[in-house]
């Protein structure tokens, strides 16, 4: 019983709904089957857990015997009776927190029972709703064209005092749907193909009629739908990899967002993340404050909140980023405010690694050791993050020569020795210590060699912390007269 779908339903119930649900029961049908509303009352003793001891059949026939005559066959059937019940609570539920879906089954109601006044008025009505409060989404076209099409189709249409409405009427809206649903799945296509490597990008699907929709798109009518001109526009950009009207697309995502949909908008962030993320590791700098522009964006809205969490992925990589541009104060009170959104099975090791990343952007070197001495990785790809930090405050320190090098061969044997670490992931950070353990050990030699490494890493594009190296190296550049020393 534990593996049954009943019992994996009624686990994913709150205690609100599960209350709902017994109170729905009572209303139904099967407050008149005593056995079904029985094992109702008896599985809800052991909500959400539902502890496998709990849920042998035998047990339950025993204890439902002393009052219902009962066997393993008819607990099938009350489990059943129960789910079938279930079903029908969650889809009522959904229809009644659904404004749109509930008055659409109100027509459909209506029109069944020929109820031809209060159909047109209920039509008139939702209009005049969508008026003063649209839906948002690319499926409020189609529920437009929908709406248009129940009053067209109705037997008695021709007592609707409205204007008419004519199949040119609810063509437009299809074309609508249709064309902003089309570039908004293409577009899906182009941006995933986008950031991934060739031999990771999936064979090209045939874009049928992309041609004659992008061609459309462009037409005035269609340019005048906001879903439109921004999947169009970003679409082009993903296509032709060439953003030279991105402040144009940010401006028209911006200036609409109450129009889209807490997913679309999530989904359009993620394509302008994405080009930026590109963009700046193929060294266009000015694209890290669009980048964090994007973040801050996201936060206001709550876009990085899932279920009630922040990603720890997320919360470090805003982090990351904003020390990078040195907004460092914004970046503390994001810790503060934000650390709440964490879960606590990887809340500590997280906030002490943005703690850190925070302190080294402060220079506080030897508060970033500190930090970070005293903290347990929770997984694998954390510990790299952690000990790259380690390795670049070991560099920044002096007199601390000894333990950097120390670092650099554990941590080496650290990345051979991970599982859980992707090949590509692998090759950034050894690459990293590679060029890192160079610089540490050419820092007190002549110009030339830091010239030569400067292009060797510039000609490198998969390195981790690449600008940091780069920066490092230019110190060493524009110092006037280093002084040798051999390391020993």
């Amino acid at each position: 019983m534990r593996r049954s779908k009943l019992i994996e339903v009624l686990s994913a119930l709150d205690k609100n709904e599960l209350k709902e649900f017994g109170v729905f029961l009572a209303g139904t049908s099967v407050q008149r089957i005593t056995g079904t509303l029985w094992l109702f009352k008896y599985l809800k003793k052991y909500h959400p857990e539902f502890p496998e001891t709990k849920l042998d059949k035998k047990l339950i026939v025993k204890k439902m015997s002393t009052c219902i005559k009962v066997s393993e066959h008819s607990i099938a059937n009350f489990m059943s009776n129960l789910y079938n019940a279930l079903e029908e609570f969650l889809i009522l539920k959904d229809i009644q927190a659904n404004k749109v879906e509930k008055d659409f089954a109100i027509l459909r109601v209506l029109r069944k029972k020929k109820l031809d006044k209060l159909f047109f008025q209920k039509i008139g009505q939702v209009e005049k709703d969508w008026e003063q409060n649209k839906p948002q989404g690319i499926a409020q076209l189609y529920n437009e064209y929908k709406l248009n099409m129940l009053c067209m189709t109705h037997p008695s249409y021709y007592i609707n005092p409205k204007s008419p409405i004519g199949p040119e009427t609810l063509l437009i809206k299809l074309d609508l749907h249709y064309i902003a649903l089309k570039l908004y799945w293409t577009l899906a296509v182009y941006s995933r193909s986008y950031i991934l490597t060739d031999s990771n990008k999936e064979q090209a699907y045939p874009h049928y009629l992309l041609q004659e929709v992008n061609n459309l798109s462009n037409e005035p009518r269609f340019q005048a739908n906001p879903y439109i001109t921004i999947f169009q526009n970003l679409l082009t950009a993903y296509k032709e990899d060439t953003f030279e009207n991105y402040a144009i697309i940010k401006q028209i995502f911006i200036e609409n967002l109450e129009v889209f949909t807490e997913m679309e908008v999530a989904d359009l962030l993620k394509l302008l993340h994405n080009y930026c993320v590109v963009s700046y590791k193929k060294g266009k700098t000015e694209y890290a404050k669009e980048l964090f522009l994007l973040y801050q964006l996201g936060i206001n809205k709550g876009l990085y909140i899932e279920n009630g969490y922040i990603s720890p992925d997320i919360f470090r990589n805003i982090v990351r980023l904003s020390c990078s541009i040195g907004e460092l104060e914004w970046t503390e009170n994001f810790i503060q405010t934000q650390a709440r959104y964490l879960n606590e099975e990887h809340k500590d090791d997280t906030l002490a690694l943005c703690k850190a990343m925070l302190k080294f952007s402060e220079k506080d070197f030897e508060q970033v050791i500190d930090i970070l001495l005293q903290t347990n990785f929770a997984n694998e790809l954390h510990g790299l993050s952690i000990k790259a930090l380690q390795l670049r405050a070991y560099y920044e320190l002096e007199d601390m020569e000894d333990s950097f090098f120390n670092l650099v061969k554990s941590f080496r044997s650290f990345i051979h020795r991970s599982h859980n670490v992707s090949d590509n992931m692998k090759q950034t950070y050894l690459q990293f210590i590679h060029y890192i353990n160079k610089l540490q050990l050419i820092r007190y030699q002549d110009k030339q060699k830091f010239l030569s490494l400067k292009k060797e890493i510039d000609t490198h594009y998969n390195i981790g912390h690449k600008s940091w190296l780069l920066n490092k190296v230019n110190e060493l550049i524009q110092s006037k007269s280093p002084v040798y020393k051999e390391h020993v």
